[in-house]
């Protein structure tokens, strides 16, 4: 996508000649509960006028006492950070006033522990996407990462995360020990997760998850088949799989195009998350050197995995059902990011 679609995205939260109405943060103050959740749902062509309040105006709507004004200003924010990451990779000017980063990174992490999974969900994207990997953001989202009851959401952290870049030892080790979860979305997250960062001594947990569960066996396939010819000895487990005439069509391919790549592997070029994040403002929080990842953040795999339980819904009950709104500036930029970046539809479920 053009360099000038995303400016364009953004300039539209903050500005545009053909906008019907203008408010300052004097009058968002003086909005009804209902006008601030049609205002961060896009259902108006209301535009705030100065581009310096840009983060004001989520603080307050983050901090609101509605909670559907604050989930909806969560989720705004979230796809609003990927599309600032996008402006910066494409070393453009970010035309909104990013002063107040550390503030509104304080109060994701405090949404971390809201009771609503689609803020919750928001709020992973957001903090991920709210500046470069570093340790502290890293310790944020493990530590949600070990308490979330969400699967899909404890799903969605791990595939954020690598989308996001995350690479280091302890991000490896959470996905190493998730790839046996009893969960098809923390399993599945870990193993294409393990494709891209390929962690060591996980290919004998990719092999039991081939042969213990049928749900993402593609996935696991595909993460065994990007370690090359480090799999050699579990060609055996491959070509028993491959020999099965139980199996999908597409998985029986899947598995013969493994089995090529692991014998005769050709070079890879090094390749960037497409979505990396990097900073957005010149000084970063930086972590306290005493600061450690909870034990409870990297789970424990040593133990048998319990059975698949069904996924947990993402559908708040404080909210209704509400009918779909006209599609207006804010709506286009949700649209537009949410099929740009397959990672935001992971952790937002879209409103029925």
């Amino acid at each position: 996508m053009k360099l000038v679609i995303y400016l364009t995205l953004l300039v539209c939260l903050v500005s545009s000649v053909s906008a019907q109405k203008r408010f300052s943060m004097d009058d968002y103050a003086k909005m009804s509960a209902e006008e601030k959740r049609v205002l961060f749902s896009g259902t108006d062509n209301s535009q705030l006028d100065d581009p310096n309040k840009f983060l004001d105006l989520f603080i307050q709507g983050l901090e609101d006492s509605d909670a559907i004004v604050r989930r909806r200003a969560t989720q705004k924010l979230s796809l609003t950070m990927i599309g600032l990451q996008r402006l910066k990779q494409q070393n453009a000017a970010i035309p909104v006033k990013l002063n107040r980063m550390a503030e509104v990174q304080k109060i994701l992490t405090a949404k971390l522990t809201d009771p609503d999974a689609e803020t919750r969900g928001a709020a992973i994207s957001a903090i991920a996407y709210s500046g470069a990997p570093n340790r502290e953001t890293e310790i944020t989202l493990l530590t949600q990462f070990g308490r979330e009851s969400n699967e899909q959401l404890k799903g969605g952290i791990i595939e954020t995360m690598v989308f996001a870049g995350y690479e280091s030892y302890t991000f490896k080790q959470a996905v190493f020990s998730s790839l046996l979860d009893a969960s098809d979305y923390v399993r599945n997250a870990s193993s294409k997760a393990a494709a891209q960062i390929k962690p060591t001594g996980a290919l004998p947990l990719l092999v039991q998850a081939l042969e213990r569960f049928t749900s993402g066996r593609h996935l696991a396939v595909d993460a065994v088949a990007a370690y090359g010819t480090e799999a050699l000895p579990y060609l055996p487990n491959l070509e028993k799989l491959l020999a099965d005439p139980t199996i999908p069509g597409d998985l029986h391919n899947r598995v013969s195009r493994a089995i090529e790549a692991i014998k005769n592997p050709k070079p890879q070029p090094h390749t960037e998350p497409k979505v990396k994040a990097v900073t957005l403002v010149d000084t970063d929080q930086l972590p306290a050197p005493d600061q450690k990842i909870p034990p409870a953040a990297v789970p424990n795999t040593t133990q048998p995995a319990p059975e698949i339980k069904t996924p947990l819904e993402t559908k708040s009950a404080a909210e209704p059902i509400e009918e779909a709104a006209q599609p207006t500036q804010w709506g286009i930029i949700a649209a537009l990011l949410l099929a740009l970046l397959a990672i935001v539809a992971v952790l937002l479920k879209r409103r029925a």
